[in-house]
């Protein structure tokens, strides 16, 4: 199936979900197999995951004596081959509607890390997120691949943001990026237009979506664009990490309240003041522009910029939104 004809199930799948949300929202968010049946599995038939097909899905699949709700396996080499399963290539893990999905993050990574699976998701079937294990040795961690809230953002950016969760994109082993979003893109409402949405001018044409970036092939980016159209130079990999975390502080749900800022595997990402969670002390700490967060500066490029990939992954904002700009 082309994307193209892709995109009609799904945008119908996307309109039908934010129908019920809007219609039903009481009852879902009370039940998480009313959610599944209501929200999530259109929304994965539609993405060609049948859930009803054992090929393709695993419900409740065991992992160590724990079930993640969906095992999504990839298809067999043999296409006539009507009988084995595919290997596993992620996890989905559902919720009710409006759970907090945070609160399931470490429970889903490490799912997955035991199933040996570089990608895992959870959604509510409003809020949708995908993350991938990524980085070397002891220091991979899990960094945010896409989130989208159906009744958000509009259908046609939804359905653009989940192909990154379509079978055969998932399925293929190749590193998952968004498709495009729209250029002129609404935002959430602002108080000083009188709650209008926010037309964002077009993104850099250089610009790289922030899952898309790789510190050894594209280089330390020159500049960051962030989601509200704010852009700042970012002339070490120090700037990429310290403006990233002062722009979420501001402008994100990252508030004062919200630190120390742990990654999926215990690591300090960043703090409020000097003090640790962890009673150990700064090598070299590093204040995040004019606020009150500091973080570790004695790392590497590529380190401080997956530091950042992951505390973006922390808030609620789409990390397809920040744009980096490579060297000139």
């Amino acid at each position: 199936m082309a994307q193209s004809d892709l995109l009609g199930p799904l945008v119908d799948a996307i309109e039908t979900a934010k129908t019920r949300i809007k219609d039903h929202g009481a009852s879902l968010k009370a039940d998480e197999t009313r959610t599944r049946l209501a929200l999530i599995d259109p929304v994965l038939g539609a993405l060609g995951w049948d859930v009803s097909d054992p090929r393709m899905v695993t419900p409740e699949y065991n992992v160590r004596g724990h079930r993640p709700d969906y095992g999504l396996h990839k298809p067999v080499d043999d296409p006539n081959d009507k009988k084995s399963v595919g290997d596993l290539v992620a996890i989905l893990e559902a919720k009710h509607l409006g759970e907090t999905l945070a609160n399931h993050h470490r429970q889903m990574t490490q799912d997955a890390e035991n199933a040996n699976l570089n990608y895992a998701g959870i959604t509510d079937g409003d809020i949708w997120e995908l993350y991938r294990f990524e980085g070397g040795g002891l220091r991979k961690e899990w960094t945010p691949q896409m989130r989208v809230q159906l009744t958000v953002v509009p259908t046609h950016q939804a359905a653009l943001a989940l192909l990154v969760l379509w079978r055969p994109n998932l399925a293929s082993g190749k590193r998952l990026v968004e498709a495009a979003i729209p250029i002129l893109s609404p935002r959430k409402p602002d108080n000083r237009n009188g709650g209008e949405p926010e037309l964002l001018p077009p993104p850099p044409s250089n610009g790289i979506p922030l899952p898309a970036y790789r510190p050894n092939q594209h280089g330390k980016p020159r500049q960051i664009r962030f989601p509200n159209g704010d852009t700042v130079e970012t002339p070490t990999w120090r700037a990429v990490l310290g403006e990233t975390l002062a722009w979420l502080n501001r402008h994100s749900d990252l508030k004062d309240e919200r630190f120390p800022l742990l990654s999926s595997r215990g690591t300090v990402l960043a703090t409020l003041g000097e003090s640790r969670p962890d009673n150990g002390q700064y090598t070299d700490p590093i204040r995040a522009g004019t606020t009150n967060v500091y973080f570790e500066g004695n790392a590497n490029g590529p380190q401080l910029f997956r530091y950042a990939t992951v505390v973006v992954g922390l808030s609620k904002e789409n990390p397809s939104e920040f744009f980096l700009l490579p060297p000139s």
